[in-house]
């Protein structure tokens, strides 16, 4: 504000949100002064309440996979707890049938790093801590830091979606069941 020239960092980040694409950007003083260290405290702190404040489950992982950081809406929707999370493999939050080849698809995230939709067209499963399969729509975004890269997945519980596609589908039936039956009773009755 005063003019004066310091030496920072930036750490860019986007994701995409249904508003649109987010940027982020985690900025930290260099100059190694008192008034650094604390701004960098309110900004780290301001950063924590963002992904806090996320509606989306956020899950954050190191290249070998170990989850680094979680949001408390990760942990409802997983149902484990943070200390239960952090530090330990992202395939604790797959069904088992997918943890074998998901090693190979993070690779290859990390090989090409990209903001995009996880696994346009499939349907992508997560498992709770009780065993518990959710259908999910994930978002995979990355930031650098200072640990290296880490990729950002942007988790949605899209069950009651769901629900709503298959009443919908349902529905459909019924009136093409039920539009084939009046043209039937109109035959019958209309020889």
């Amino acid at each position: 504000r005063d003019g004066t020239e310091f030496p920072l960092d930036v750490s860019p980040a986007f994701t995409e949100t249904a508003a649109g694409m987010l940027f982020l950007a985690f900025i930290r003083d260099l100059s190694g002064s008192r008034r650094s260290d604390e701004a960098r405290r309110r900004m780290e702190a301001r950063a924590e309440a963002l992904l806090e404040a996320a509606s989306e489950g956020i899950v954050i992982v190191d290249q070998a996979g170990r989850i680094v950081s979680v949001n408390a809406k990760a942990e409802s929707l997983f149902g484990y707890t943070r200390s239960e999370m952090l530090g330990r493999s992202l395939e604790i939050l797959l069904p088992e049938q997918l943890r074998g080849i998901h090693a190979g698809h993070r690779d290859g995230y990390f090989a090409d790093p990209r903001i995009r939709p996880m696994g346009r067209g499939l349907d992508l499963v997560g498992r709770r801590k009780d065993g518990s399969e959710f259908p999910v729509e994930i978002s995979l975004s990355y930031v650098e830091t200072e640990e290296g890269r880490q990729a950002m997945a942007f988790i949605t519980d899209i069950t009651q979606r769901r629900v709503v596609e298959q009443a919908s589908r349902q529905a459909e039936r019924l009136a093409s069941l039920g539009t084939l039956a009046a043209g039937v009773a109109h035959e019958i009755n209309n020889p």
